[in-house]
């Protein structure tokens, strides 16, 4: 049986690891758009309240601690399309298209942190940071603002204006 996976981040790694423990058997393949898997999203409040001292301490996982459990994982993987007809997927890595049939496929793609209901969710001073790089410009922006807005009163929301009140900056 082959198992293919979209999506390297907790969805997408919690499936290839129970995926091996069901399937002890299986082939299983991880494609991840990103170049590593198991970066942290709440990596911002983990920095800014001193619990880690770099976003290099914001992986879960490694590609090698995967491929120890027999997990294949593709990174800078762009899936292109899926024919459920034919249980296939391609994708491109390496600037060269790629076809993979599968058994079972689990879309593991994540969450978006965008509104389609509200403008200007594109401006550079709106603060996503669900990814390495978006966590880096937060930093940032930490660093030489005073003054934010929070949007969302969930864990994360809450998390990060803790943070903030802990910084000394004021949040709205």
């Amino acid at each position: 049986m082959k198992v293919v996976i979209i999506g390297g981040s907790f969805a997408g790694i919690t499936a290839a690891l129970t995926a091996r423990k069901k399937y002890k058997e299986a082939t299983i393949i991880l494609l991840e758009k990103e170049e590593r898997i198991g970066f942290i999203p709440g990596t911002l409040y983990s920095l800014l309240n001193g619990e880690i001292d770099s976003l290099e301490e914001a992986y879960f996982i490694t590609v090698e601690e995967m491929e120890q459990l027999d997990i294949q994982v593709s990174l800078n993987t762009k899936v292109e399309s899926m024919d459920t007809d034919s249980q296939q997927v391609i994708y491109k890595t390496l600037d060269q298209l790629v076809t993979i049939s599968y058994d079972k496929l689990i879309l593991a793609t994540g969450s978006v942190q965008n509104s389609y209901q509200i403008e200007g969710m594109e401006s550079n001073k709106i603060v996503k940071y669900k990814t390495i790089e978006k966590t880096r410009a937060a930093l940032e922006l930490v660093d030489k603002n005073q003054v934010f807005t929070i949007v969302g009163g969930g864990q994360i929301g809450l998390e990060m204006a803790d943070s903030l009140i802990n910084k000394k900056r004021k949040s709205n």
